[in-house]
């Protein structure tokens, strides 16, 4: 007799190429977002036909409507009525397809052009041969156990995806700016880079001057306008001057001139944004509009992208190049700048008359934050599930942990981040530097306690994060905050956290270590350590010296090792400040100048040496995975946490 069900594992692609083809953080959102409403598609054939989904925890077609946040995996796994289970799949890919000739449909018609054949055959051929949908059925047969089942369509479901279905796809002319493999649309017989230049004169909100795209690309941007939805997403110089913002939102209420200029300014750049790019407003980090507490003045403030916070945007030959200006910049410009240095000459004041440094407003920082965070074996831990029950209890923890837990941890209370996607165990979020430690710690931690609810002990994840400049390329920072991830995975062990520190400069860093190396964690010591440069207890010298002997040091033991860091921390903490620091001083013998010098014993300088100490003992739990010594790991880490203490000041 022929089972009553049967098993389907879904899957749709390519995830991380169409994702992290991105310009934009507006492309980076609207792509996640795409992926969910696909995925979306598939499961509600499988609900429609009497399916029972398993992962992810899905049991209603009303959990599958598109919010703020991109929560559903790229994959499924369910049971189906086995005499028409070929027939769901089949249906699920087909509406996976379907969808997305719909939406693009949508979007082709912004564009106005008709019954052009190489419009038409540009754009047809890429939406039809983009995307990738694998499935694999397994009919409930009683002589397998649960955890066997799971583990062949998994393994089937791998061996599909490695005979990938071929299609040839020919296309001449430029190449799409975003998806290489596919070439810039364009009606017959006008010049590609001619229709796209045009494109960004006429819609400066969606397209700049230089970019040529593809039928995907131009999908995935404006995917949420198809929607009739907003579709404005914080850009990297918003989240990047975020702290800069949150104190100023919470002083200016004290100081009368401040909010006047703040007015002033907000009123005017407004202004100048809607000239330029034909976008009057753009989104915020959540966490702001709480603290603006409808404040229409600080509203305001709050609709202008962060990137007019800087002085060089104001560049006339940069503002040129970006929106594809020719002859004398606009007058509002001019205006604009003259509102930026009376903001910033009243901040200036403002900070010279305050006593508590906790109230000062600090330059807005060029540097900001994106990590991905993946839970470390969960395809074996499922693979362990011992039945239904135990599988479905696993992705219930999943979906409350993406779809409560991980908002309240970056975007709740005053937190400064924004989610780019979070669904299960895997999570994409841009933060600024402010609360980057704080964040991902927790992640780290309500991660293992959502699993140990679900059954799973000592359950663990790694995350990888990329601190970049505002202005960088953001492909080659996800680019780098996933290589972080790998380096945390790989080379530290898992259960670990990469940093990839890609300085304006162009001297690129990437170091890790576990996330308990001791009873501290890792993030707490680079926590206290970049308070304590930030408070100026202890001077940046400190991480140049310890850099410039490490060759020396490490030919050393390393008992004088940590002796000598101690010594160089003692030298290196302010004398004002030391006091702060002091347990107790023990004098000891005059150096080769003949001056008495005094070696502190205090909680700190245990901690860090403790740290130090730990990070070895941790790598030779590892077989010495990571490939710098010991004291290069600890002088880098140290390095990230002073980075982001000063915001990417030298």
């Amino acid at each position: 007799m022929k089972p009553d069900y049967s098993y389907l594992l879904f899957s749709i692609g390519p995830v991380q190429d169409f994702i992290a083809a991105s310009r934009k953080t507006l492309d980076l959102f609207a792509g996640s977002l795409l992926l969910s409403d696909l995925i979306g598609a598939a499961i509600g054939v499988v609900l429609d036909n009497k399916g029972k989904m398993i992962f992810p925890d899905v049991n209603d077609k009303d959990e599958l409507v598109i919010g703020d946040i991109a929560s559903l995996p790229n994959r499924f796994f369910c049971k189906v009525p086995s005499n028409i289970a070929k027939d769901i799949a089949e249906n699920a890919a087909n509406a996976v397809q379907n969808k997305f000739d719909k939406i693009s449909s949508k979007v082709r018609i912004g564009f106005g052009i008709n019954s052009d054949i190489v419009w038409d055959n540009f754009w047809n051929e890429q939406i039809k041969n983009f995307l990738e949908v694998y499935w694999v059925l397994l009919e409930n047969e009683d002589s397998m156990e649960y955890p066997d089942k799971y583990r062949s369509l998994e393994q089937f479901l791998g061996k599909r995806k490695l005979m990938r279905d071929f299609r040839q796809l020919e296309q001449q002319g430029i190449k799409c700016s975003l998806i290489l493999n596919f070439s810039a649309i364009h009606p017959n017989g006008v010049d590609a880079k001619k229709f796209w230049e045009e494109q960004a004169k006429r819609n400066k909100k969606y397209f700049r001057s230089g970019e040529r795209l593809s039928s995907v690309a131009v999908t995935k941007r404006k995917f949420l306008n198809a929607l009739g939805q907003s579709d404005s997403f914080p850009s990297t110089s918003t989240i990047a001057a975020a702290g800069f913002l949150r104190t100023l939102i919470k002083q200016v209420m004290t100081d009368t001139d401040l909010k006047t200029s703040v007015g002033d300014y907000a009123k005017k750049v407004q202004m100048m944004q809607e000239t330029l790019n034909g976008q009057r407003e753009i989104k915020n980090i959540t966490s702001l509009y709480g603290l603006a507490d409808d404040d229409e003045l600080l509203k305001k403030l709050l609709q202008i992208d962060g990137d007019w916070l800087f002085n060089e945007s104001y560049n006339e030959k940069g503002i040129k190049k970006e929106y594809g200006l020719e002859g004398e910049l606009p007058n509002v410009v001019t205006v604009a700048k003259e509102s930026f240095d009376d903001l910033f000459r009243k901040v200036s004041e403002y900070n010279d008359r305050q006593t508590d440094k906790h109230k000062l407003i600090k330059s807005p920082s060029k540097y900001y934050a994106v990590f991905y965070f993946d839970g470390d074996k969960m395809g074996e831990n499922l693979s362990k599930a011992k039945n239904e029950e135990s599988h479905k209890k696993i992705s219930k923890a999943l979906r409350t942990f993406s779809i409560e837990t991980i908002p309240a941890i970056v975007e709740g209370s005053e937190r400064l981040g924004k989610i780019i996607y979070s669904g299960g165990d895997d999570v994409l979020c841009f933060c600024a530097l402010d609360d980057m430690f704080d964040i991902v710690l927790d992640i780290r931690k309500k991660f293992s306690e959502a699993m140990r609810s679900a059954g799973i002990e000592n359950a663990t994840g790694s995350i990888g994060i990329a601190i970049a400049h505002h202005q960088m390329n953001l492909q080659q920072v996800l680019e780098a905050a996933r290589n972080a991830e790998h380096y945390a995975k790989e080379k530290a062990g898992r259960d670990a956290v990469g940093f990839a520190l890609l300085r304006n400069s162009g001297e690129h860093s990437t170091i890790g270590a576990k996330w308990f190396p001791n009873e501290n964690s890792t993030i707490d010591v680079l926590k206290s350590f970049s308070k304590k440069i930030d408070d100026k207890i202890i001077s940046t010298s400190f991480v140049y010296d310890l850099e410039s002997e490490r060759i020396g040091m490490e030919k050393n033991e390393g008992a004088m090792i940590k002796s000598e860091i101690k010594r160089l921390l003692n030298r290196r903490t302010i004398p004002k400040k030391r006091k702060m620091l002091i347990e107790t001083e023990i004098k000891i013998e005059p150096n080769s100048n003949g001056q008495a010098e005094v070696e502190i014993d205090n909680n700190w300088h245990n901690e860090i040496v403790t740290f130090f100490n730990s990070l070895k003992i941790s790598r030779l739990n590892d077989e010495n995975k990571l490939d710098v010594s010991v004291l290069k790991q600890f002088i880098d880490l140290l390095e990230v946490a002073q980075f982001t203490a000063r915001g990417g000041l030298k």
